[in-house]
């Protein structure tokens, strides 16, 4: 028996034909009655021509999630399929890792569904709603605590209680490439559990990290001491206000981080959240010694490289100060962004060096 048919405009079968998995709900033609979330259905154009099956969302912006352009069931087969694809090409990538990214969302076509994989436990994130219908239930106990490694620094996350799914593996290879770069007096603002500051103290003279957050603060001072890691110095702190506080008292470093949580989580905030880049950038050139290096960071998807790219260029004129352009990264290479989806391409890491 066939699921039920959605029907969508022209400019939502132009999208969904185009490849991209997401149908918001104004551009679905006739609203179906009565589909509870995570219902399977067809979606068709106006004059019912099949174009892909999905899933149906009640509540969210986006009506319908695609899962095949082709007219097959989304059963627990198929599912179970991409599953053990995404964890292969993962394996086969890093065959020695022992945390990654297992399933990637829209890339692994299995779009509102994320999975991290921390020394054999998965802890999972579901950001739409076919996912959730479709959960399993959680484990529950005193301790869900995993560790992990990035390069030969260790790491321990809680999987229940941290942001995300514990850690942030998207930046994993920008911490080690942040690491062989360091030197010198090194800060690290915004720095959570410490996955930059301790790749850059195993480099650096002397590494300060700052986070707001006292439960990150405490885990980044354990980690440290875990690494055997004596020159790495942790304060709960504002790190904005902390730029500023070394503007103004002429403390200078020669390595930077700047790994900010997302600023702009919705189209509403972008123009607050581009004057804060802006203030930790001016703030941070100006406090960057001659010949030093800066990291800069941002996950918010709603600013695009474009953006970015002014934001920095703004700061070093605000700065009076020049800056090359060393390497232009983004997430690791297990959160690969879905050609032709550009929300899926959301972090930007910036390596500049001021000559």
């Amino acid at each position: 028996m066939l699921p039920p048919t959605v029907t969508v405009t022209q400019k939502g079968a132009k999208r969904a034909r185009a490849g991209h998995p997401w149908i918001f709900r104004a551009d679905v033609a006739r609203p179906p009655d009565g589909l509870i979330s995570g219902t399977e259905v067809r979606l068709a154009d106006a004059r019912g021509n099949f174009i892909a099956r999905g899933f149906w969302a009640a509540k969210s912006p986006i009506a319908l999630r695609v899962l095949s352009r082709q007219d097959i069931a989304l059963d627990e087969e198929l599912l179970a399929a991409r599953l053990r694809s995404a964890y292969e090409r993962r394996r086969a990538m890093f065959p020695g890792r022992d945390a990654f990214r297992l399933v990637h969302g829209e890339a692994d076509l299995l779009p509102g569904y994320f999975a991290d994989l921390y020394d054999g436990v998965a802890a999972v994130q579901h950001l739409a709603e076919w996912a959730e219908a479709r959960r399993a239930e959680p484990l529950f106990g005193n301790d869900f605590r995993a560790r992990y490694h990035e390069g030969d620094v260790a790491l321990e996350v809680d999987l229940l209680s941290d942001h995300k799914t514990g850690g942030y593996l998207d930046q994993v290879e920008n911490h080690l490439r942040a690491g062989e770069l360091a030197r010198g007096e090194a800060l690290d603002a915004f720095c959570y559990h410490g996955g930059f500051a301790l790749q850059l103290a195993r480099k650096a003279t002397q590494v300060l990290a700052i986070d707001q957050d006292a439960t990150a603060v405490q885990r980044t001072r354990e980690n440290a001491t875990r690494n055997g890691l004596g020159n790495l110095e942790v304060h709960a702190q504002n790190a904005i206000e902390a730029l500023r506080a070394f503007d103004a008292g002429g403390r200078r470093f020669d390595t930077i981080v700047l790994d900010p949580p997302a600023f702009a989580k919705r189209k509403e905030g972008l123009e607050g959240a581009l004057r804060a880049y802006r203030e930790i950038n001016y703030r941070a050139v100006r406090i960057l010694k001659p010949g030093g290096l800066l990291v800069t960071c941002s996950c918010s998807g709603r600013v695009t490289n474009e953006l970015f790219g002014e934001v920095v260029a703004w700061a070093s004129q605000e700065a009076k100060r020049p800056l090359q352009l060393l390497e232009r990264r983004g997430a690791s290479r297990d959160h690969p962004p879905l050609i032709g989806v550009p929300e899926t391409e959301y972090l930007k890491a910036w390596f500049l060096l001021a000559p």
